[in-house]
């Protein structure tokens, strides 16, 4: 029974709830639930940036034991179903940037941008840690990363 839910919860959160089974297109449609997650970072940063950043932390490591737990279960690596990355590395852009409806969709594009074309460090960091759930989830952040500078830099 234990067996039975932890397949089904590991399944939930690595797919985004489902999104990750969209079958057009999963990663942009898993980056869209990095909006309200990072909505809340973004409500906990104007508080305490410690605790935002400690929050996306504590997040981002369960985020890796999901990931390395649905690669068990499943026996694939990187799925497309696999959208908790997606969600956690745009998440982590409005810990600093604004949350408003232009910083959104400007994240929201740049992210995908990088996130599908591996560009610069995003690559390097999936080609360095290919095989493993922690590069999963990294190439994601790098390139959420990338986007908070930038939009930091126009905002």
């Amino acid at each position: 029974m234990c067996d039975r839910w932890h397949r089904y919860v590991v399944h939930a959160l690595a797919t985004g709830f489902g999104l990750g089974r969209i079958p057009k297109a999963p990663g942009t449609f898993g980056s869209c639930a990095g909006v309200p997650l990072g909505v809340v970072l973004n409500l906990i940063s104007s508080y305490s940036m410690l605790a935002s950043v400690g929050l996306f932390i504590v997040l981002a490591i369960g985020s890796v034991k999901v990931i390395a737990s649905y690669e068990q279960i499943t026996g694939s690596h990187d799925s497309s179903e696999v959208v908790i990355d997606e969600i956690m590395g745009l998440s982590l852009v409005f810990i600093w940037v604004p949350v408003s409806v232009m910083c959104i969709g400007f994240s929201f594009v740049l992210f995908r941008l990088f996130d599908i074309s591996k560009i610069g460090p995003v690559g390097w960091v999936e080609r360095r840690l290919s095989g493993s759930a922690w590069g999963t989830l990294l190439d994601d952040v790098v390139a959420g990363v990338m986007v908070t500078l930038i939009m930091i830099g126009v905002t």
